[in-house]
């Protein structure tokens, strides 16, 4: 492994972390990783090279089989639940299939990034009725992205594309202090890829909010993150500036050819 810079404060630390699935199969194989605030980082690599599995670790939505992972000073994998509850209100996700909720228009979804952070009562209120600063701010965040004229439809309604930006402008309204996006700009154009990309760039600038994507894409990843991780096979074997990995010519690894 190359490239390995030393990143302070620590907001993401992995000590040789290990997930092996019931099935067997190595999802990651002793990982050593660390992730400062505000950084932007993207996560590269082929199908089954571990991108996902890091990040399910990262939610906690699985636990590590040996090894350490922190979060938010948190160790994760030993956490009680309302413990692991509170830690992913400090988090916005956006995952490959949206998570739109049905039943709830544009605006009420994308105010769902907030819910965490409030109290029930408050929550409660927020999804039945929204302040005009509330739905001045979902405004705000939707045209950026291309869909003003889509937020009091139903988010069901929409395109895969359009529920994708949904989710992302779900995850800008969060003020989350991480932000773990797998395959943001899987489901749309060119175009609103580096809308997308830009938006997310100048959060992480203007907010120091932490940053990780999972990238199929390596010509985004060399124009949008100062960082990246190259998985393969469960093993990091490249960790620090784009364009060294890419220029390199070591592209098979991340296409999987």
């Amino acid at each position: 492994m190359e490239g390995t810079a030393t990143f302070n404060p620590e907001i993401i630390r992995a000590k040789n972390l290990v997930k092996i699935y019931a099935t067997g199969v190595t999802g990651l194989n002793g990982l050593n990783l660390s992730i400062s605030r505000g950084e932007m980082v993207g996560i590269l690599g082929a199908s089954g090279s571990g991108k996902t599995t890091f990040f399910r670790l990262l939610n906690g939505s699985i636990t590590p089989t040996r090894g350490e992972l922190f979060v938010l000073g948190k160790r994760l994998g030993r956490l009680p639940y309302k413990s692991l509850q509170k830690l992913r209100s400090r988090m916005a996700l956006v995952y490959q299939n949206h998570n739109i909720i049905p039943g709830l228009t544009v605006a009420q979804n994308v105010l769902m990034g907030r819910l965490g952070k409030v109290s029930l009562l408050r929550a409660v209120r927020m999804a039945l009725l929204q302040t005009n600063k509330e739905l001045e701010d979902i405004h705000h965040v939707l045209d950026q992205l291309g869909l003003a004229d889509k937020m009091f439809h139903l988010a069901t309604d929409l395109s895969g594309g359009q529920q994708q930006r949904v989710a992302i402008a779900r995850a800008l309204f969060s003020d989350a202090e991480i932000i773990l996006a797998d395959e943001p700009i899987a489901s749309v154009d060119y175009k609103t890829a580096e809308t997308v990309l830009t938006l997310l760039k100048n959060l992480n600038r203007d907010k120091q909010t932490t940053i990780i994507m999972n990238l199929h894409q390596q010509d985004f990843a060399l124009n949008f993150c100062p960082r990246v991780v190259v998985l393969d096979k469960g093993n990091l074997v490249y960790d620090g500036p784009p364009e060294n990995w890419i220029c390199g010519g070591r592209k098979n690894i991340v296409s999987g050819k």
